[in-house]
């Protein structure tokens, strides 16, 4: 029988409480506890600071390739529970994926891969909407600000 292996893995960054020790990397729950990075973006008002932590997820795929029905196995390794729920049999009966005969576990992990970036997705834009409420300058400033430095020189 004939085999692939298919990875994906993906860093990302989310915010975390803004009064969090960045040093302070300890889950609050049993288990393999991983090294992530951290860091914080500084604000004019100290405690409107934020905290930027690392997470990661992975995703493997084990697929018989030339059986019938064809037979595989996906792995996801995360480090938000939010994945966790995300693969529970009621909710990844196949993912609503239709027999793609021995392709049916590539179909199957594709699906997963979506399902994973909707929540990187949902995560990396809290980062962006969290800096942008917090630093509150909007495009247009720079807009103007670039369009006033270059007057100014413009007589040289």
């Amino acid at each position: 029988m004939e085999w692939i292996n298919l990875q994906c893995h993906v860093r990302y960054f989310t915010t975390s409480n803004k009064n969090a020790d960045p040093q302070d990397n300890e889950l609050s729950f049993d288990g393999l506890q991983c090294s992530r990075e951290t860091g914080v973006v500084l604000t004019f008002n100290e405690s409107e600071n934020i905290t930027v932590v690392e997470q990661r997820f992975a995703l493997v795929l084990l697929s018989s390739v030339k059986s019938s029905p064809p037979k595989y196995t996906i792995v996801c390794l995360a480090d938000d529970v939010q994945y966790f729920n995300m693969f529970s049999r009621e909710r990844s009966d196949g993912f609503g994926v239709a027999w793609h005969g021995p392709v049916t576990g590539v179909a199957v992990y594709l699906q997963a891969i979506r399902r994973c970036l909707q929540v990187w997705d949902q995560k990396w834009t809290e980062v962006l909407d969290n800096i942008d409420n917090t630093v509150k300058i909007q495009v247009r400033f720079f807009i103007v600000l670039r369009n006033s430095y270059a007057n100014s020189f413009s007589n040289f």
